[in-house]
C-alpha cells in the first residue's frame, strides 16, 4: 500500500505488550505495529508515531483505554476499543457495591499472594477459550495495586480536540465485566461502528485476532485492500 498505516496498541490490566503478539501476526507486514507496555512485569514502553506516518491508529484493550496518554487521542485518526469501558463500576448500586468489594479483596490479596490473584484473573480472561496466560516470576506489585485501585474512579472522557473515528468491539462471554457496559462508550464517542463477538471472552484480540482483523478490514476505510498477512 502507498499510504503508511501505524498502529499503537495498549494492553489491559495485568497484561504486558506480549498480549498483542497474536494480533501482530494477523496483520500484513506493511502495517507498522507497536505495542506499548505498562511495565507490570518489566520495562515500560510508550511508542511514538513516525513523523511521516499518514494514518495513525490506536488499539486499546480493557484498561488500556484508560492508561493510554490523553494527548495521543488528539493526534490519531482511528481508535479501536476491544472490551473497553467508560467506567468499570456498574451503574446499578447493588452491582457497583459488589464490584467495589471484589476490587478491594483483590488489592488485599495482591499484597500477599499476587501470583494467585493473577492466575484467577487470567482464568477469567481466558474464558470460554482454551488459552493460558503465564504468571510472571517478577512483577511490579505497587503498579498493579495502584492501577487496580484506580478502576473504582477511572472514567474515560473524550479529549476536547479529538477528531478520531471509533470502533467498539465487545465479547458476549466476557467474565471480567458486563459487555453491555460498552454502550456508554458507544454513546460517548458516537461510534462509527460496534460489534459484539458472541462466542469470545475478555481476551478477544488475543484469542481471535484473525476474525477481529477481518472485521476491521470491512469497516475501516484505511484497511480496505490490505487483506490478511497471507495476502500481502
Amino acid at each position: 500500500m502507498e499510504d503508511q498505516v501505524e498502529i499503537h496498541a495498549y494492553h489491559g490490566w495485568g497484561m504486558s505488550s506480549s498480549f498483542w503478539d497474536n494480533f501482530k501476526q494477523s496483520l500484513p507486514k506493511d502495517i507498522i505495529f507497536k505495542a506499548a507496555d505498562r511495565g507490570y512485569f518489566g520495562g515500560d514502553f510508550e511508542p511514538e508515531f513516525h513523523p511521516e506516518t499518514i494514518h495513525k491508529v490506536v488499539f486499546t484493550h480493557s484498561f488500556g483505554l484508560h492508561w493510554c496518554p490523553r494527548e495521543k487521542f488528539e493526534e490519531i485518526d482511528y481508535l479501536v476499543v476491544f472490551n473497553g469501558f467508560q467506567e468499570f463500576l456498574p451503574k446499578d448500586w447493588v452491582q457497583r457495591r459488589q464490584v467495589s468489594k471484589t476490587i478491594r479483596a483483590m488489592v488485599g490479596r495482591l499484597k500477599v499472594d499476587p501470583g494467585s490473584v493473577l492466575q484467577k484473573f487470567y482464568e477469567n480472561c481466558s474464558y470460554p477459550n482454551a488459552v493460558t496466560f503465564r504468571v510472571s516470576d517478577w512483577m511490579n506489585k505497587s503498579k498493579l495495586v495502584e492501577d487496580l485501585k484506580s478502576l473504582k474512579n477511572s472514567k474515560f472522557v473524550n479529549p476536547k480536540h479529538s477528531t478520531f473515528k471509533s470502533y467498539i468491539l465487545s465479547s458476549q462471554q466476557d467474565k471480567v465485566y458486563n459487555y453491555l457496559q460498552s454502550n456508554d462508550l458507544y454513546d460517548l464517542m458516537d461510534s462509527e461502528n460496534k460489534h459484539v463477538f458472541q462466542n469470545d471472552g475478555h481476551s478477544l484480540p488475543f484469542v481471535n485476532s484473525d476474525e477481529c482483523w477481518s472485521f476491521l478490514i470491512r469497516v475501516i476505510p484505511i484497511f480496505e485492500g490490505y487483506g490478511s498477512k497471507n495476502d500481502s
